[in-house]
């Protein structure tokens, strides 16, 4: 069995500290998950993404949470590389390998699936 979150945007958060609550509890029960966090949540909350990383699987869930169909190619490059950008520049690493489009949006679409392969990622 595979334990997945995704961390968005601190505005869509229903449950301040929740995810620090989550850590905690994942921690206590010594299991190990994989989130996919977004750029935008990664620079609001640096050090709950640094724990997330050091203890977890990490991977990239967009920068903006759009649906990726919506995006041009040239749009799809710019929102999955400031993602990037944000956790190179926060956290030190770089989320390849897993990518989960927002919604699922893109999950079947052979133009997103390309594109996201073209970067090196997995969806």
């Amino acid at each position: 069995m595979a334990l997945t979150f995704d961390a968005e945007h601190p505005d869509r958060t229903c449950d301040p500290g929740m995810e620090e609550r989550l850590l905690d509890l994942l921690t206590r029960l010594e299991v190990r998950a994989t989130f996919f966090v977004q750029g935008r949540w990664v620079e609001a909350h640096p050090s709950t993404a640094q724990r997330m990383a050091a203890d977890h699987l990490v991977g990239n869930h967009s920068h903006y949470h759009c649906p990726m169909p919506l995006l041009s190619d040239e749009g799809l490059v710019a929102d999955i590389e400031s993602a990037e950008r944000a956790f190179a520049e926060n956290l030190g690493i770089h989320p390849r390998p897993w990518f989960r489009c927002p919604f699922g949006a893109g999950a079947g679409d052979s133009r997103v699936l390309g594109v996201l392969g073209r970067l090196g990622y997995v969806h």
